[in-house]
């Protein structure tokens, strides 16, 4: 065999085998790329029923302020709640983008407080 058949022989089985490592690495990024896909969505899952519980006692709370004639909005304890949470952030989320997910939850959780507890 001639030194350039050698050598493209030798090309050939080089590249099948990055081919065969490429695939199985490829395989397994796949792999991982599934699981944390199924942890995103069983914390998905977990958000959600946590989120309606909070639903739950905002109603709750809805119809004690009722009985007791106070407002529905209470700008010092929504501003304390976010003192609190931005205190005990620990990240990789920065404070802003804590205090505007909540701040939307809150804003949501007031709304369902309204028609369940206030408008009834």
């Amino acid at each position: 065999m001639s030194q350039a058949k050698s050598d493209s022989a030798e090309n050939g089985k080089d590249k099948a085998q990055d081919n065969s490592d490429n695939s199985g690495a490829l395989a397994e990024l796949e792999k991982l790329r599934l699981e944390y896909r199924d942890k995103i969505d069983e914390l998905d899952e977990r958000i959600l029923r946590d989120l309606n519980e909070r639903a739950k006692c905002a109603i709750e709370v809805g119809l004690v302020k009722k009985q007791h004639g106070q407002r529905l909005f209470d700008p010092e304890r929504e501003a304390k709640v976010l003192r609190r949470l931005v205190e005990i952030n620990k990240g990789p989320l920065a404070n802003e983008a804590v205090l505007r997910l909540f701040e939307r939850i809150i804003d949501e959780s007031r709304k369902v407080e309204r028609t369940q507890a206030y408008d009834k």
